[in-house]
């Protein structure tokens, strides 16, 4: 797992998809297949992140961090409605969300919405703060547009990952 946050925190995306496949087909964790959807994501391939994105989001529906992934994918892959609901579902989780506020702009803008778009657009402009003030998280973002990447897990859940290692022994 660490090994794939590592690759991809350098560039090595297809190195990372590597270590992160392997492991999905071991252990296929949430923030597993979450993060491997999110090199599938960076590679182009929508639909393979969609899936993952898919399956991290039946590990655990609370998670902002996969139903922004899915956003992305579905952002990617034209599906506007979609990628819609999944956003407002970050955003009533998350009202200060700032990159679920620039992708809800985006979409509504691709989907002809102007008056969301304009609130969208207004709403992150009264809200925008200096990113070195940001406290860290446990996710890793690169959404800088025009060209924004999913969020990925650096941390995993140590015991469910020993319980199925176990489980498949």
């Amino acid at each position: 797992f660490l090994l794939g946050i590592d690759e991809y925190l350098l560039g090595n995306k297809a190195s990372a998809r590597v270590a992160w496949n392997k492991l999905a087909g071991m252990a296929p964790l949430g923030e597993v297949v979450n993060n491997l959807g999110a090199v599938e994501f960076a590679a182009g391939h929508y639909d393979k992140a969609l899936d993952d994105f898919q399956q991290a989001l039946q590990e655990d529906q609370a998670d902002s961090d996969y139903a922004f992934n899915l956003s992305m994918a579905l952002w990617g892959l034209k599906k506007y409605d979609q990628a819609e609901s999944h956003l407002r579902s970050v955003l009533a989780r998350d009202p200060d969300d700032m990159e679920a506020h620039a992708l809800l702009a985006e979409v509504s803008g691709a989907m002809g919405d102007a008056r969301t778009h304009q609130a969208q657009v207004a709403w992150i402009s009264t809200h925008e703060k200096d990113p070195a003030g940001d406290p860290p998280g446990d996710n890793i973002s690169e959404a800088a547009a025009p060209d924004p990447l999913p969020r990925i897990k650096k941390e995993f859940d140590r015991m469910a990952l020993h319980l199925l290692l176990v489980e498949r022994a």
